[in-house]
């Protein structure tokens, strides 16, 4: 699927507004109305998932041109999919995620994308498996050494980056509660390398 194939969800935004907000039926307070994190941290309407079909559908015109500001706004979308959230239950049912996911796929394919802060995380992924930088070797340090699972169980634990290198005691709690269910599993060790997810959604 390319952006181009996404016409039709981004000619059917009728700009209702409700990828913005939380759905009225449950907002307890004004704090709290937003949905939308870029939005409320910009206050302007480019930042919307609203905006940003806008933005998707003037560039497939030719009627947009790239700059730094529009990359930046592009890419401050935290793809967390609140925007889907409301849009689809507010019965508009639209693929939000998909378009906003395929126009960074379009940025890089111009030869604009990803920002120049999102490249190094390709070149840690590609030197050291994990796009912080951190050691391959430490990346299962939370785990006691004498500790690898069952090597005949048909379940892998396949732990990813974030969780051992920034919250390992997610790591540890989740063999708690395998061995707690006496499930049988297994990690990588050392023939672990990052899935490619933040990979993925810079485009």
């Amino acid at each position: 699927m390319t952006l181009e194939d996404c016409e039709s969800t981004l000619e059917l935004c009728f700009r209702c507004s409700r990828c913005k907000w939380i759905c009225d039926w449950d907002i307890k307070s004004a704090e709290f109305t937003y949905i939308c994190p870029s939005l409320k941290k910009f206050l302007f309407d480019a930042y919307s998932a609203q905006g940003r079909m806008d933005i998707a559908r003037a560039l497939l015109r030719g009627e947009l041109e790239y700059s730094d500001k529009l990359l930046e706004i592009i890419y401050t979308c935290t793809l967390c999919g609140g925007c889907e959230v409301t849009c689809r239950r507010n019965r508009a049912d639209m693929e939000l995620l998909k378009v906003l996911y395929e126009l960074r796929f379009k940025c890089v394919e111009d030869g604009k994308g990803p920002m120049e802060q999102h490249k190094k995380f390709a070149e840690n992924v590609e030197r050291y498996h994990n796009p912080y930088g951190e050691p391959h070797e430490a990346r299962f340090e939370w785990m006691p050494e004498d500790e690898t699972g069952d090597e005949d169980a048909e379940i892998g634990f396949f732990v990813g980056c974030t969780v051992p290198y920034r919250l390992p005691e997610v790591a540890r709690a989740a063999v708690g509660i395998l061995k707690k269910l006496k499930i049988k599993f297994r990690v990588f060790k050392g023939e672990e390398f990052c899935c490619g997810g933040v990979l993925y959604r810079v485009g």
